[in-house]
């Protein structure tokens, strides 16, 4: 009797639930999603089981923290191994990789997984949370688990090979901890028991373990479409298949980043933070840095040390970031394209934006122009926001920009200052970790709705003098 009514106080509480959050737009939800995870996060890093006893974690600590994992940004307070427990440790990890895919594409993907119905309200919120409009989204979130747990599971076979023998059975750890953040381009790691806050500089000499990394974090990056399209080309190439515009763009963007990332921090570094490394050695770091600075954040040389000439050219790589419904952050290599090839366009004299022969829809322009404004207009407010609040600390404007520039890109790169700033600067490096990770998908879907609820109504042309 008292189970059958409890029972049914469940199911009905179940259902208010279920029609208060129908009435929750894509985008509420996708916020809500991640603010639950944050709050979820918080208050676990809070618990006395998370800190190593090292020193005392206050409320913003831990929530500072958190949204740093959850928005797989990197930026930290203090060394995470030294400071954190074991148990803080999987909490951070969780939060990576939960952040990572996606609280609303580990939800539908299990429903997938459990064969329950997949409802188009669930497909639409998931092609928003993703950034993209996915032709097959049950394909698309069987290749973002599958591929996610085959790359970080070879990734950390391969690592473990080196580490256990080096570090006994505490290498396994270090390899898991250090592959899901190196997929998840989160730049969090635990390397501070051989040098605190070091990152991966401690694995300078070690070339194997700096290239699974280093390659983890680029397969990362690339974005779950784009795999999707490199496999079945591989898999269909008897039948002269092509890869899409969208692989094009993201290939080659990457690889050319990466190439001019590596000659410029080598040109620029080798004979100041890189002056006593060897030839193949200031090559390979160099090759590091690049890969690291389009968002993973893990380190191979200190960014205190570098030329501020070398600080601002990483700020401009760590803007354009990854690549769409990838693990990265940033404006995105693809929208980075889309506006050079706008220029580019408009200079030859041509109305329509042509990129590899195909014509980009004027919607895409517009949105890629918006999203680039929407970066630079929010880290701009965010720097002075920063340098007002702190202005009797005298902090170096290059070393504020940096900072702000990794967080908003969600990169993870440090220049110190975060733990000698106030807390209300704090809070605004949080907002702006959240803006990075969340605000370019509402963006985005704030567009679409506000073109669907537009009729279509013809207005009068006129031109205006630009020059």
């Amino acid at each position: 009797m008292i189970e059958g009514k409890v029972l049914q106080f469940l199911s009905k509480i179940k259902k208010i639930f279920i029609s208060k959050l129908r009435k929750f737009s894509p985008i509420q939800i996708i916020v809500l999603s991640f603010l639950l995870l944050i709050l979820l996060g918080t208050i676990l890093l809070s618990l006395p089981l998370s800190s190593s006893g090292m020193r005392k974690i206050t409320i913003l600590d831990a929530l500072f923290t958190c949204v740093s994992c959850c928005c797989i940004t990197g930026v930290t307070l203090f060394d995470t191994w030294t400071n954190w427990s074991i148990f803080g440790q999987i909490v951070i990890l969780c939060l990576i990789q939960i952040g990572a895919l996606g609280l609303v594409s580990f939800t539908t993907g299990f429903t997938l997984i459990f064969r329950k119905k997949l409802g188009l309200r669930n497909v639409k919120i998931f092609q928003e949370g993703v950034a993209g409009d996915i032709f097959d989204i049950s394909r698309l979130i069987k290749t973002i688990f599958l591929s996610t747990i085959l790359f970080e599971l070879m990734a950390i076979l391969l690592l473990c090979i080196k580490f256990i023998p080096r570090y006994g059975a505490y290498g396994i750890w270090v390899s898991i901890f250090l592959c899901i953040s190196a997929y998840c381009n989160a730049g969090f790691d635990i390397t501070g028991f051989i040098a605190p806050n070091e990152s991966c500089a401690v694995f300078n000499n070690d070339f194997f373990s700096l290239t699974v990394i280093a390659l983890l974090s680029f397969i990362g990056g690339l974005g779950f479409v784009v795999i999707i399209d490199i496999y079945n080309y591989f898999k269909n190439r008897d039948h002269n298949s092509s890869l899409s515009l969208q692989t094009k763009i993201v290939l080659k963007s990457s690889v050319f980043i990466i190439v001019l990332g590596t000659i410029i921090f080598f040109l620029l570094e080798g004979n100041n933070t890189m002056k006593d490394f060897p030839i193949i050695k200031k090559i390979f770091v160099s090759f590091f840095h690049s890969s690291s600075q389009r968002t993973s954040g893990l380190t191979a040389v200190a960014v205190s040390g570098q030329y501020n000439l070398t600080k601002f050219i990483t700020m401009c790589f760590m803007l354009i970031g990854a690549s769409p419904a990838s693990t990265g952050g940033g404006i995105k290599t693809v929208t980075v394209v889309v506006i050079i090839y706008t220029v580019l366009n408009t200079l030859k004299g041509r109305e329509d934006n042509i990129i590899y022969g195909k014509k980009i829809s004027s919607a895409t322009t517009y949105k890629a122009i918006t999203i680039a404004v929407m970066f630079l207009s929010c880290a701009l407010l965010g720097a002075t926001m920063i340098y007002t609040l702190d202005f009797d600390k005298n902090l170096p404007t290059i070393d504020i920009f940096y900072e702000v520039v990794s967080c908003i890109s969600t990169t993870g790169y440090t220049s110190g200052i975060s733990p000698i700033l106030s807390s209300a600067s704090k809070l605004v490096l949080i907002s702006l970790m959240f803006f990075g990770r969340v605000g370019p998908i509402s963006i985005i879907i704030s567009i679409i709705e506000n073109n669907k609820n537009q009729k279509n109504v013809v207005l009068p042309e006129e031109k205006v003098i630009l020059s």
